[in-house]
């Protein structure tokens, strides 16, 4: 099982492009390492520019996608509720996941609560505590439920063979 962080932006919040902007390629000018001294000699200072960047060698079974709600202002944490939307199937890379499960959070940073909705035999059942398991036909019931894209928190995908 791998774990996936993705933050939140102020602009297009899909599960897609969240990962996009993860996994973009990043240009630094100056660039200097002083293991190797690139940057450091003088016959670099002209082109000491490298570019970072994430590859993946090998694709997980299990993908956990964490949503950073959770954001740092000043002295204090707050929750974004920003809506985050996801489809039942996610294309990452060329390879076909599958969603499974879906942690939510409620309430904000320091208390709330949690649940968890999970897929069995393509269906979907909602786990809260002492409540009565609740089920869902299929995931468009979960999605048109009010405001369902501002509370998860993690999302679990399995690899599709």
């Amino acid at each position: 099982m791998e774990n996936l962080k993705l933050y939140i932006n102020n602009s297009d919040n899909t599960i897609i492009k969240l990962i996009e902007n993860e996994f973009k390629q990043e240009v630094i000018d100056e660039f200097k390492c002083e293991k190797c001294n690139f940057g450091l000699k003088k016959e670099y200072w002209k082109s000491n520019k490298a570019t970072l960047s994430i590859e993946i060698n090998k694709y997980p079974n299990i993908l956990y996608i964490q949503i950073g709600r959770f954001q740092r202002n000043n002295d204090k944490t707050i929750k974004l509720n920003n809506n985050i939307t996801f489809n039942e199937n996610l294309i990452f890379f060329g390879k076909e996941y599958n969603l499974y499960a879906i942690c939510c959070h409620y309430g904000e940073y320091g208390g709330g609560h949690y649940n968890c909705y999970i897929k069995i035999e393509n269906k979907w059942y909602l786990f809260d505590d002492s409540l009565p398991i609740q089920e869902y036909k299929n995931f468009n019931y979960l999605v048109n439920k009010k405001n369902f894209f501002t509370f998860p928190y993690l999302l679990f995908y399995e690899l599709k063979h």
